[in-house]
């Protein structure tokens, strides 16, 4: 998965739980985790159908975490259990959790055993709260497939979320902080995400694409774009913890256990999508195309992607994720040049107009990524990340600072929970040495995204700036725990400890710093003049 590394440059409770740490010895097999999903999830019937998970129970009553916009509507749903048993849903109990697209519904169940005539609860999921590791960390998305009327699980990889940010399709936004590989259809929205021991680490709820009119069969058919999307288990028990409900649930903080070469195996056929047949269309080899770049497979991408436009040269979608394989593959000039393509044929595809700036800031050309970004802006002046993108390239590239404020200042109009421009506004303040702004910035980014580690180390730098030094130091410390293999910001806090006198400590930092980056000379001569270097 190291093609998806794009863009770096403007990229900057009160729930009753029952915590356990798990000392599984080896991770589940697929198919285990497939009987586990099975067992825990709940198909949602109504205006917007779903999935949904069962995770609580307390006496006759279930509790079902779903995401709120498959419940968004007051209508008439019901819930099929596991066991194909249906149960109408009070609208009225329905419980919106703040802040974030998820929702808690209940129904009552009595279920008995018709074979043994006995009480047989439903199984319900134990949740995995622990930090979750980008392109390492394989996962399952399970959930009823509405167009084939079917459930579906498939796997696929984690991925990281500066990334993501850059290149999702739909503004993030909503607690959508859990990025993934997996290959998603509709009706799977609200279903479980799980790790390899089974374990429910998020809510699935977003899938990159488009419906377009194919005029030969006379159906709408769905163009994939991108990845899918949904709401980790961190953030949805800080919105409990909001909310104030109490539902009984299982918790495991630790992190899954390493893959043995038999899960390993298992998981390989729920990677897979078929293969298109040599007369499909060109959508179908465009979404073959787009399976193959989310799961790494970029050159094979390349080749689908060019037999969709051989079928069809004017097919935009495939110009546009030809142009996003180029870039993984390190062919920026070829990128920028199939991003020209598909706005050349689709003027209005905001999507790549986005893109195209990205990868021009990432390629130093400043001047034509801002023009991008207008671009962007104008088409969709709602979507709060290219407002973010345009302030980080006002920031970093031009010290245009107001311009940024201003941008930002757009980007939280679009959504005010936004952490992201808030960590970018605290930015552009502490430039302009307007530092008590800028930490009130800083905090309320980090208020809403407690996980960022770089929020924490911008926090610790204006503290610097304030000549606020144990702040600062405290800063840095979270950030750590955040991000312990970050070189540099060990050596940030090995350099402030030098400036406080607390040399062992300093040397101890700097030591952690050229653990992780053996051969960087500044650190090496820091540590020699402290005595500390080998």
């Amino acid at each position: 998965m190291s093609g998806f590394s794009k863009y770096p440059v403007v990229l900057l409770g009160g729930c009753l739980a029952i915590v356990s740490y798990a000392e599984t010895a080896q991770a589940l097999v697929a198919d285990e985790v497939r009987q586990i999903a099975e067992e825990v999830t709940v198909r949602i019937d109504g205006l917007n159908p779903g999935s949904g998970v069962l995770v609580a129970r307390e006496g006759d009553t279930y509790w079902v975490l779903t995401a709120e916009h498959v419940v968004a509507t007051e209508d008439e749903y019901y819930i099929i259990a596991p066991d194909g048993a249906e149960y109408p849903l009070d609208y009225s109990t329905v419980e919106k959790l703040p802040g974030v697209d998820l929702a808690l519904l209940r129904f009552t169940s009595d279920r008995v055993s018709d074979s043994l005539r006995e009480y047989r609860p439903y199984r319900t999921a134990t949740l995995g709260n622990y930090a979750v590791n980008a392109n390492d960390a394989y996962v399952f998305a399970y959930g009823w497939d509405a167009d084939n009327r079917q459930p579906l699980m498939t796997a696929g990889q984690i991925i990281a979320r500066d990334f993501a940010l850059g290149v999702t399709r739909n503004p993030i936004d909503r607690g959508y902080k859990l990025f993934y590989t997996n290959v998603t259809e509709k009706g799977m929205s609200g279903g479980p995400i799980l790790d390899t021991d089974g374990r429910l680490i998020g809510i699935h709820g977003q899938s990159d694409g488009q419906e377009l009119y194919d005029e030969t069969s006379g159906r709408l058919l769905r163009v994939k774009l991108g990845f899918s999307a949904g709401i980790p288990i961190s953030g949805g028990l800080r919105a409990l913890d909001r909310s104030g409900l109490s539902p009984a649930l299982q918790i495991e903080n630790s992190a899954p256990a390493p893959l043995s070469q038999q899960s390993w195996a298992s998981i390989t056929p729920y990677l897979g999508v078929s293969r298109p047949p040599e007369n499909a269309s060109a959508v179908d080899w465009s979404n073959w195309g787009n399976h193959l770049y989310r799961t790494g497979q970029f050159m094979e991408a390349l080749r689908a992607f060019d037999r969709s436009i051989g079928l069809q040269s004017d097919f935009y979608p495939a110009w546009y994720q030809r142009g996003n394989v180029l870039y993984a593959l390190g062919d920026e000039i070829a990128a920028i040049g199939s991003f020209d393509r598909t706005v050349d044929i689709k003027p209005d595809f905001y999507w790549a107009w986005r893109d195209r700036g990205a990868l021009l800031s990432a390629m130093g050309d400043v001047e034509a990524a801002m023009e991008s970004f207008d671009r962007a802006v104008e088409i969709q002046p709602d979507d709060q990340v290219v407002w973010y993108m345009r302030g980080n390239l006002l920031t970093q590239n031009f010290a245009r600072y107001e311009e940024a404020l201003a941008s930002y200042d757009r980007a939280l109009d679009v959504s005010p929970e936004f952490a992201p421009a808030w960590m970018g506004r605290g930015k552009a303040l502490s430039e302009m040495g307007r530092y008590d702004e800028a930490m009130r910035a800083l905090d309320r980014s980090i208020e809403l995204d407690p996980e960022s580690a770089t929020a924490r180390i911008l926090q610790g730098t204006v503290f610097q700036e304030m000549e606020k030094p144990q702040q600062a130091l405290a800063s840095f410390d979270r950030a750590l725990a955040l991000s312990p293999e970050d070189a540099q910001l060990w050596a940030i806090k090995g350099q402030l400890l030098v400036d406080l006198g607390r040399r062992s400590e300093a040397i101890d930092a700097l030591s952690q710093a050229l653990r992780l980056q053996p051969n960087n000379p500044e650190i090496r001569s820091l540590l020699a003049r402290l005595g500390g270097s080998r």
